[in-house]
C-alpha cells in the first residue's frame, strides 16, 4: 500500500464519520424525488454514498494481501469505488435536476416523450459519470505507480550499495546474489514506469520481456543472461565454480552498465543520425549494429539491402 491510498483511506474514514453523525437526521428526513417512476428517497442516497466509501476502504484494506494478482484486482476495485464516491455528490445533484426538469416540462409533452427524454437523460449523465470516474481511477493508477516506482528506485539504490559492500568483505557469492537483486528491482520500477503488464515468475521470463520491448541493446542482454546464470550458480554453488573476485568485478560493472541504459536507452538512425528509444526503431537482427527510424524506413523500405549494397554489412 503506498502513500497515495493511505490518504485516500484516511479521506474516506473522516468522511464516513462525519456522514455517520448527519445519520440521524438524514433516516428522519422524508425528502425525496421521482425519477424515471421511481421514487427515490434522501435516505436512499444516504445509503448509497455510505456504501461506495466503505467498499473502497474495504478494497483498499485487502490490498495488504501479500498476493500480486490479488492485490492488483483489489486495488483496481479501491480506486473504482473511490472514484465513484468522489462524484457520487454531483451525481446525484445532476440526477435531481433531470428529475425537475422533467416535471416542469411534463405537463407539455406526451407521456412517451417524456420517457424517451428521461431515458436519453439518464443515458449521458450515466456515460458521462463512467467516463470521469474511469479517468480518475486511471490517475490513480498513474499516481500510485509513479509513487512505488520511486520506492522500488530507493530499495534498488540500497541493494547495489549492499553489493558494493559485499564486494569490499569479499563474499563475493553474495555480491552475484545481491547484484541480480539489484537490476531485478530495477526492472521492476522500469516496468511500472513504461506500463508494461508483467508479473514476474523467473529470471529468465524477466529477460524475454525485456527482449521483447527494447529496453536494453542486444549485447547488454546477453551479459545480463551471464549475470542470471553467475547468479543461479552463485546461489547453489559447487566445487566446480568458485565465484572469484574478478567474476563479482564484472558482475558489478555489468550491473552498473545495466543500470545506467536502463533508463533512457537510445540508438541513433543510420540516415537522419537522430536518437529513438529502440522501440521505435527498426533493427539489423544480424548484430543488431544499425538502426533506422520510421519516418527514413519510409523513404528506404530496403535499407537492409543498401547497406548490404554499400560493403557495411557487419
Amino acid at each position: 500500500m503506498n502513500e497515495l491510498d493511505k490518504i485516500k483511506i484516511g479521506f474516506a474514514i473522516a468522511l464516513l464519520a462525519g456522514l455517520f453523525t448527519l445519520g440521524p437526521l438524514i433516516n428522519e428526513s422524508t425528502f425525496s424525488f421521482i425519477l424515471f417512476t421511481l421514487v427515490i428517497k434522501l435516505t436512499y442516497i444516504y445509503w448509497g454514498f455510505v456504501a461506495i466509501l466503505s467498499f473502497s476502504v474495504y478494497f483498499y484494506a485487502l490490498t495488504m494481501i501479500k498476493f500480486e494478482k490479488v492485490n492488483y484486482i483489489f486495488h483496481s476495485l479501491g480506486n473504482w469505488t473511490y472514484a465513484f464516491a468522489l462524484l457520487y455528490p454531483p451525481i446525484v445533484i445532476t440526477i435531481y435536476l433531470i428529475s425537475l426538469l422533467l416535471n416542469l416540462i411534463a405537463p407539455i409533452i406526451s407521456n412517451n416523450i417524456s420517457l424517451v427524454l428521461s431515458l436519453i437523460l439518464g443515458a449521458i449523465s450515466s456515460t458521462i459519470a463512467s467516463a470521469l470516474a474511469n479517468k480518475i481511477q486511471k490517475r490513480f493508477k498513474k499516481e500510485g505507480d509513479k509513487e512505488n516506482a520511486e520506492r522500488i528506485k530507493s530499495k534498488e539504490i540500497d541493494s547495489l550499495e549492499k553489493s558494493k559492500l559485499l564486494y569490499k568483505s569479499e563474499f563475493y557469492d553474495l555480491v552475484i546474489i545481491e547484484l541480480w537483486n539489484t537490476v531485478e528491482l530495477s526492472f521492476k520500477r522500469v516496468f511500472l514506469q513504461k506500463a508494461i503488464p508483467f508479473t514476474p515468475k523467473s529470471s529468465i521470463q524477466i529477460i524475454d520481456t525485456i527482449r521483447k520491448n527494447k529496453l536494453l541493446p542486444p549485447a547488454l542482454i546477453d551479459e545480463l543472461d551471464q549475470l542470471r546464470i553467475l547468479r543461479n550458480k552463485a546461489a547453489h554453488p559447487t566445487d566446480d565454480l568458485l565465484i572469484s573476485k574478478q567474476l563479482a568485478d564484472n558482475a558489478l560493472k555489468t550491473t552498473e552498465k545495466i543500470l545506467i541504459t536502463i533508463d533512457n536507452y537510445k540508438e541513433e538512425c543510420y540516415y537522419c543520425h537522430k536518437e529513438f528509444p529502440l522501440k521505435e526503431l527498426e533493427v539489423e537482427e544480424i548484430n543488431g549494429d544499425y538502426f533506422v527510424c520510421q519516418n527514413c524506413l519510409k523513404e528506404h523500405p530496403n535499407w537492409k539491402d543498401e547497406i548490404i549494397s554499400l560493403g557495411m554489412d557487419p
